[in-house]
């Protein structure tokens, strides 16, 4: 009886030992880096657009299938398999896995049938993403709604290359994601920054969610000249717009990185980014400075090389840099605009003078005094009746103190 015991006992210390050795691997597991997804796409569109229900357009279908990639990665470990449900986990389908993490599953799909997806990625310890999250409602429709997206785009474009801020505006939504005040801006400085634009675009896919909202992926080509250098710089790339209905027709919602309009205030216009080749695109660093480089090396661009206003601050003051004129019609008004880095609210705390001579050396004769922003459009008697070359400047001031000037813009109002 005692040997009983003693066996029993035993048994039970190795089955208790047991239990805390899986508990304390559970807990490891547990701490093991989350699963992370690169991008995940449906026909182009990203995931995260369009809500829980997607319906997307015969005639964008490639090869007339459904196509689900993605790309997913985890520190600690590997990614072992990617299981993919069209049926509302009822059944599951492999994707194909690449070393690299990025898979794909491709499905010939029945017109007008709802595909309840779901995307479940396991690393090779066996754990698991929260494939919940992922699911989407994607149907395939045979509606052509290619003419009113079309016509969008096109409209933009016309207006963006003949430098039409106003007629490009109309077909931005007051909803505007990157704000609409900020796009107006950046598009105007473009105009200022580019000649002879020539863009042109293919639609790729088109799809729409239950609220009626319509995502758009084209590929484009774009050419133009550098106003301050003279250089002609040309670039290729994918990017995707979101569109509302508004008024009689589909607005701009969105636009995503790369840009192909308001590249002058990417970091604030640009709502995600849209991943694929790292081929030299367009951009624009801080001080207006034309740039060809990889989308991955763009984020936070802030070449200094530009021309600016004298540095440091005088009085407290900041200097205001980079002065340019962003638009103008002769002998009516012009609009000047200079860099700020700071906040909205700082700028907000200083009043804005403006500086006006025939001479680039002066004598400056104050012609405006306005509550701090970085964009003025004026109207003096030199513009309206002078036929001379103006030199404009612009100071910051607060409390009775004044900053020092920026630097000169010039204006011929021949």
């Amino acid at each position: 009886m005692k040997k009983c015991t003693i066996l029993t006992a035993l048994i039970l210390s190795i089955f208790l030992l047991s239990i805390q050795v899986q508990a304390k691997w559970w807990i490891f597991g547990q701490n093991q880096d989350e699963i992370t997804l690169s991008y995940l796409y449906i026909n182009n569109i990203s995931f995260d657009e369009g809500g829980e229900e997607i319906t997307l357009y015969r005639q964008y279908l490639e090869e007339g299938n459904i196509m689900i990639k993605g790309k997913a990665s985890i520190k600690k470990g590997g990614i072992g398999s990617v299981q993919i449900s069209i049926d509302g986990k009822e059944s599951w389908k492999k994707a194909e896995l690449s070393k690299d993490g990025a898979f794909v599953l491709k499905f010939k799909p029945e017109i007008e049938k709802a595909y309840e997806i779901y995307v479940k990625i396991l690393t090779t310890s066996g754990k698991s993403n929260d494939f919940e999250e992922t699911r989407k409602i994607v149907t395939v429709s045979n509606q052509d709604i290619r003419a009113a997206v079309s016509e969008v785009l096109n409209k933009l474009t016309e207006s963006y290359m003949s430098k039409n801020a106003i007629g490009f505006m109309d077909f931005i939504s007051d909803d505007f994601a990157g704000d609409f005040t900020l796009l107006d801006r950046a598009v105007r400085k473009d105009f200022s920054l580019f000649d002879n634009i020539d863009l042109r675009f293919v639609l790729t896919t088109i799809a729409s969610d239950s609220k009626g909202g319509v995502y758009a992926a084209i590929t484009y080509n774009r050419f133009l000249i550098g106003a301050r250098d003279g250089q002609t710089y040309s670039d290729k790339g994918m990017t995707e717009f979101s569109f509302i209905p508004e008024g009689r027709g589909l607005k701009v919602k969105s636009m995503k990185n790369p840009l192909i309009f308001g590249l002058s205030d990417a970091a604030n216009i640009g709502t995600g980014t849209v991943l694929g080749s790292d081929e030299p695109i367009i951009s624009v660093d801080s001080r207006g400075n034309i740039n060809l480089k990889p989308l991955s090396q763009t984020a936070g661009d802030s070449d200094d090389s530009g021309i600016g206003g004298d540095s440091g601050d005088v009085n407290g003051i900041p200097t205001p840099e980079n002065l340019y004129i962003s638009d103008g019609t002769k002998h009516h008004y012009i609009d000047l605009e200079f860099d700020w880095t700071g906040t909205w609210d700082e700028l907000m705390l200083y009043e804005v003078i403006v500086e006006e001579a025939f001479s680039e050396n002066g004598p400056w004769t104050e012609v405006d005094l306005r509550p701090g922003d970085n964009f003025i459009r004026i109207t003096t008697d030199a513009i309206a009746q002078q036929a001379a070359i103006l030199y404009y400047r612009v100071r910051l001031t607060r409390d009775g103190k004044t900053g020092a000037p920026s630097n000169v813009a010039t204006w011929d109002n021949n």
